[in-house]
């Protein structure tokens, strides 16, 4: 049987902060990226994406984001929905990036596959997809 999950050119991001997100995404915009970028404030909110149920209810959960973008915190929910993430094998294999403003959260965060300290430039955010493997995802 042939794995019917698909990847779309999509980010989901986690951010509890909506200016920070906004700027995120201009940032993003401005530098090429235009695709698709699904914000959200909370783990649960995430996972209703992913799992396609609540306000996502509906939504083809065959497709998958192509990187899942996590404000570390202080409060432990990026721990929680990581790991939440990484128990379950249809998404298991989409990448993390980690946004957090100290070095010491890159080491808490178990299960990233990369970690952007705050404030992150385009270039950093570049390299990282190209440490990923997704530069050519989003046409970078």
């Amino acid at each position: 049987m042939t794995n019917s999950l698909k990847h779309e050119p999509t980010i989901l991001l986690v951010h509890g902060d909506e200016n920070e997100s906004a700027s995120i995404l201009q940032v993003l915009k401005k530098n090429g990226f235009h695709h698709k970028l699904i914000a959200v404030k909370t783990s649960i909110e995430a996972l209703e994406y992913v799992f396609g149920t609540g306000s996502y209810s509906g939504r083809d959960v065959k497709i998958l984001p192509s990187l899942i973008i996590v404000e570390g915190g202080k409060d432990g929910e990026a721990e929680g929905l990581i790991r939440i993430l990484r128990g379950y094998l249809r998404i298991q294999d989409v990448p993390v990036i980690a946004l957090g403003q100290r070095d010491r959260e890159k080491e808490q965060l178990e299960g990233v596959n990369n970690y952007l300290k705050k404030p992150f430039n385009f270039r950093e955010f570049s390299d990282a997809l190209a440490q990923l493997g997704l530069k050519s995802v989003f046409n970078l």
